[in-house]
């Protein structure tokens, strides 16, 4: 027999015959765990998708709840318009139009909004967006001279900077003179 040739005989045919066996149950296992992970696969997108449905629905019972309390502020306001239209009784209008913003903001408050109004107070970027810088004898230099709009946290996260007025501080005239 020359060497790498493969052996004859009936102990080879049992051989050949048991590693196809072999073989053929690897392709069995195979073939099952194929359609295992195929299964996986399906139920994690499936997962995925019930979960972004619910998430879904989550923001919009919150959503709705939100626009429930406000409903109120809403027919308020539509009575101010009436109102306004009837009459010229500008101060109960203006006074009307207070109560109904003072009563947005609570409800607003109450689900996490914070304003952010810091007149006075050194410049932060993180928080204020300066549109400007002057000269101001009343403040020290990058102190909040004036607020332009107001910002909002909500939940301790920043929805909108304050649009600041900057001070140049009391020493930038002296320097400049």
């Amino acid at each position: 027999m020359e060497a790498g040739a493969a052996p004859e005989g009936p102990a080879a045919a049992l051989e050949i015959e048991v590693l196809k066996k072999e073989l053929a149950d690897k392709e069995v296992m195979n073939q099952e765990l194929i359609a295992d992970l195929k299964r996986l696969m399906a139920d994690s997108e499936n997962f995925r998708k019930r979960m972004v449905k619910e998430q879904t629905r989550i923001l919009e019972v919150a959503e709705a709840g939100l626009a429930k309390k406000l409903l109120e502020t809403l027919d308020n306001l539509e009575r101010a318009m009436v109102a306004s239209e009837k009459g010229h009784d500008y101060r109960a209008l203006k006074d009307g139009v207070s109560l109904t913003l003072n009563q947005v903001f609570e409800i607003l408050k109450k689900e996490g909004l914070e304003a952010i109004d810091p007149l006075g107070e050194p410049f932060d970027p993180n928080y204020h967006e300066a549109v400007m810088k002057v000269e101001n004898d009343k403040f020290d230099e990058d102190i909040i001279s004036a607020v332009l709009q107001k910002g909002y946290m909500f939940k301790d996260r920043l929805l909108r900077p304050a649009k600041v007025e900057v001070s140049a501080g009391k020493e930038a005239r002296r320097e400049e003179g």
